[in-house]
Parts: C-alpha cells; sequence; structure tokens
C-alpha cells in the first residue's frame, strides 16, 4: 500500500512500512510522545511537535468533514499537503501540513514515513471523542445534555471572564410541549423539539453551543457575543420558528416559543447565568415574541 498526497492512505498496520531512513528508535520515541493522551486537541499539537521535529511546518490541521472536525494547531500558511487516513473499514480524517514555503520532494518524504505513526493514536482519539460526545448528548433532541452544560459552562464563563470577552445566552422555551405530548404523543412532542433544535443549529456559527436545560427548554450558548448580537439571533430564530411547521405521520404541529437573551457579568457563577435566563422566561411571558433584560418585546 503506498501514501498518496491529498488522496493517501495509513492503514492500520502501515507502520511497519516506514522507510529504512526512519530509525527504529525514533520510531519507538514518536508512539511514546503520542501515547501521552487521548484528547484530539492536545494530540494535534502533539503530532504537529513531533513533525516539526523532523522537518519545519508552520501549522497543522486535522479535520473529518463526515463528522463536522476542525482542529487547527499553529497557523494558517499559503502552501499546504495534506493526506487522508483510511483503515480497513474506517475513515479517520485527513491531515493538512501547512507552511510557508513549498514542501520540496525530500520533505514529502518525510511526512510519508511519519504519517503511519499518526493513524493508530488518531484513530483511538477519535473513538474517544466520538464516544465521550455519544454521552454528552440527548438522545431525543440531538442538543447537548444537561452533563454536558454543567461541565461547559462553568468554563465558558471563567474564559470570558480572564479574556474580557462577552459571552451570551439564549433560553428558549418551547411553549405547549406539555400539551403536544398529550394531545398527540410523545414521540410527537419529541419531534418538535428536534425540529426547534435543528431551526437554531442552522443559524448558529460553529462555535455555538446548544444544550438541553430542561424537559421544554433550551439553551444557545454564544461565545463572543454582545447582549445585540444575542437579541439579533434570538430574533431570527423566533421569526424562523414562526414559519416552521412540523409535519408528524401527516399531522401539522406548530409550537409557539419564548425567548430570553442573557449576558454574562463579571460575577456570574454557572448557576446564576442560567437562572437569570430563566426567571427572564418567568417574569415576561410573551409568547412568539423575543425578550431579554434590556427589552420588553
Amino acid at each position: 500500500m503506498t501514501i498518496q498526497q491529498r488522496q493517501g492512505e495509513a492503514a492500520e498496520a502501515a507502520d511497519q512500512m516506514v522507510p529504512v531512513a526512519l530509525e527504529q528508535s525514533e520510531r519507538l520515541a514518536i508512539l511514546e510522545q503520542l501515547q501521552v493522551s487521548i484528547d484530539l486537541e492536545q494530540l494535534i499539537r502533539l503530532i504537529h511537535e513531533q513533525t516539526g521535529r523532523h522537518l519545519p511546518i508552520d501549522g497543522l490541521e486535522y479535520r473529518h468533514e463526515n463528522l463536522g472536525l476542525s482542529v487547527m494547531s499553529g497557523q494558517k500558511a499559503a502552501h499546504s499537503c495534506g493526506y487522508r487516513l483510511m483503515g480497513r473499514d474506517e475513515h479517520t480524517g485527513e491531515l493538512v501540513f501547512r507552511r510557508h514555503q513549498k514542501f520540496r520532494a525530500r520533505e514529502l518524504a518525510q511526512l510519508e514515513a511519519l504519517i503511519p505513526l499518526f493513524f493508530a493514536p488518531l484513530r483511538n482519539a477519535l473513538r474517544f471523542r466520538l464516544a465521550m460526545d455519544h454521552s454528552f448528548r440527548d438522545q431525543v433532541s440531538g442538543a447537548r445534555n444537561e452533563r454536558s452544560l454543567w461541565q461547559i459552562l462553568p468554563r465558558e464563563i471563567s474564559l470570558s471572564r480572564r479574556h474580557n470577552r462577552p459571552l451570551s445566552g439564549i433560553l428558549v422555551d418551547i411553549d405547549g410541549l406539555r400539551r403536544i405530548n398529550h394531545q398527540f404523543s410523545t414521540a410527537a412532542g419529541d419531534h418538535v423539539l428536534k425540529s426547534v433544535v435543528t431551526l437554531a443549529d442552522a443559524l448558529c456559527r460553529d462555535t455555538d453551543m446548544i444544550f438541553r436545560v430542561e424537559d421544554d427548554t433550551l439553551l444557545v450558548l454564544l461565545q463572543e457575543a454582545t447582549e445585540n448580537g444575542a437579541a439579533l439571533l434570538a430574533d431570527r430564530l423566533l421569526e424562523a420558528c414562526n414559519r416552521h411547521h412540523s409535519v408528524f405521520r401527516g399531522q401539522r404541529i406548530q409550537a409557539a416559543i419564548r425567548l430570553a437573551c442573557v449576558t454574562a457579568s463579571g460575577t456570574d457563577s454557572a448557576d446564576s447565568f442560567i437562572n437569570r435566563g430563566l426567571d427572564a422566561l418567568q417574569r415576561r411571558p410573551f409568547r412568539g415574541r423575543c425578550v431579554d433584560e434590556r427589552r420588553s418585546g
């Protein structure tokens, strides 16, 4: 099996085919360093570092289009070469090496000697990432679950405070979800809930996150978003939901939603951030309108 630039393959046991130019001791040293972590972001940084010991590169990007993953270490540059990593029955993503100077033929050969060593660590990190992602997902709506919320939100609030960057959220209450469950079925309610998550996801940026906070309440967490930015997205989400009608088993169902925007203050904890948003939903129970602490409709 060969490794071809851009459309290359790295077999699961291809480390046995590394050219003689790469000494056995070097291979073992690299593999030892890559076993330090199965966290995907940290592993990409380690691969970047280990590659840099053999040839200069300015940046390394890992991406998996099917899973919507993109992890960058270093910086982007004008010149790049990429390798798709394929096992016998699974696609493990693509590594794209970037730098400001063109890659010479000898350097490409060096990369092709290194690539097979990266396959197994990347496969393991990807499997771990998928397993963790599954455990932090609400299986009904597809949003992140409450367990994920209480792990991620404190960290995001801390980062927002440390770097003086705004952090906002939109609380989305699906009004009448219990009525839909009773009038139609729980499956119909689940369908409506998933539809709202899908609509919100289509409007969000890659860095935004959607959580299921309660049975009928979602949180759209917006990194580096001001109060005005959150309100703008809330208006767009409200408009999209008002236009949308869920069709479940031939029945047309529309659920009204209520929205409340909240922006993290310098003293917020994860609890106070969520509670302020939930309180806004209760104090201003307008249906079909976007409300926050700054506006009243």
